[in-house]
């Protein structure tokens, strides 16, 4: 049975008859009520990459909903402030975050968010030790130690 029609927080009963030829006939009642609210639409900051993943912070966070994310790679928590916190990837890695909320009363809201951990920083090249360097018409000239092997 569905009931529609009803405004936000507005409640129905509905009775519902059964018969049948040479059984008596029952009834009972069914109430419910409209869900109230419409569901939270999450919004996010930015995401900021970190060495094994990302952390990005649910804007419209509201501690009246229930949250909770899963995520494509890694592991994720949110914390009670909305942080969402992403662990686990390698360098460079993407995942994408499902957070959903819900709340009694309200329909419940979902939305994905991505982001990336830190690519790998680049390996140093290596240097020679340098003693000094001359201008000399127009030509450059570098002076480098020499190393000696043993």
């Amino acid at each position: 049975i569905t009931v529609t029609g009803l405004t936000p927080g507005e409640s129905a009963v509905v009775t519902v008859f059964t018969s049948s030829w040479n059984y008596t006939t029952e009834q009972a009642d069914v109430s419910g009520s409209a869900k109230t609210g419409s569901a939270l639409t999450s919004t996010f900051e930015t995401p900021t990459a970190t060495a094994d993943g990302f952390t990005v912070q649910v804007s419209n966070y509201d501690s009246d909903f229930t949250w909770s994310v899963s995520t494509t790679a890694g592991s994720v928590t949110i914390s009670v402030t909305g942080l969402i916190t992403v662990t686990g990837l390698t360098p460079g890695e993407s995942a994408v975050v499902t957070v959903a909320n819900t709340r009694t009363g309200y329909n419940a809201g979902t939305l994905d968010v991505s982001g990336s951990a830190a690519a790998a920083p680049p390996k140093p090249i290596p240097s020679l030790p340098v003693w000094g360097v001359a201008a000399l018409s127009g030509m450059l000239m570098i002076l480098v130690k020499r190393l000696n092997k043993k």
